[in-house]
Order: structure tokens, then sequence, then C-alpha cells
């Protein structure tokens, strides 16, 4: 069965997936509003992914903390979005397979925002 049909099912593999190795399973997902990668727990200040995905589960101030730690952390991404290159900025915190979707949605949310700025 195609796992990504909503996020009740999302919510069931994870479980699933748990159950056969915790580490690994939230290692894989991206985790918050930023969806950083799990395999991107120590750059975001966390021993492991558990101990991420527990800390993002309490909210966005949590998940907001984790990403300013990340950007912190990886110059190469803080340079990429210096220098306005989104894609780059992308694999670096997301990884490859969905660098592209990613691309478009921080340039989408990047003209929204001017946009709201000069309205």
């Amino acid at each position: 069965e195609y796992v990504h049909t909503g996020q009740d099912q999302e919510w069931k593999v994870l479980q699933y997936a748990r159950s056969l190795n915790e580490e690994a399973a939230l290692s894989s997902i991206s985790m918050g509003m930023f969806q950083l990668m799990g395999f991107n727990h120590r750059l975001a200040g966390f021993d492991n992914a558990q101990q991420m995905f527990a800390s993002l589960s309490l909210g966005e101030a949590e998940q907001f903390d984790a990403f300013i730690f990340f950007i912190n952390s990886e110059p190469q991404a803080l340079q990429a979005l210096q220098r306005g290159d989104v894609y780059e900025f992308a694999l670096r915190f997301n990884g490859s397979g969905q660098a592209a979707r990613y691309t478009m949605k921080i340039e989408q949310a990047w003209r929204k925002l001017k946009a709201d700025k000069k309205g």
C-alpha cells in the first residue's frame, strides 16, 4: 500500500517503523514546521533522533530553536541562504530526496513574504 495517502496513514507507518527500530525510524523522517530530518539531530542540538522528536513534539518554539541551532551548526547552509542559493540550502537541511520540492516551497514563501511587505 502506498504510504503517503494522508497524515493518519503516515502516523501508522511511523508507529510501525518505530516498533522495528525507533532510532532508525525517527532518523528517516522530517520533523516540525521546518521539516528538519531526524538524521540531522546533532546539527539541530540533540544527541539522537528520539530526543529531537520528543522536543519538537512540544511545540513551535522548540521547532524554531532547533532550526536556528541547525543553521548555526551548518555554516554552509547559512552561506547558501546568504547567497540566495535556495537549492543548496534545501540539500543541506533536508537531503537530496526532496531538495527540488523544498526549493519551490521556500521560494514561494519568500515571494509571498516580499509581496506582503509591499502590500
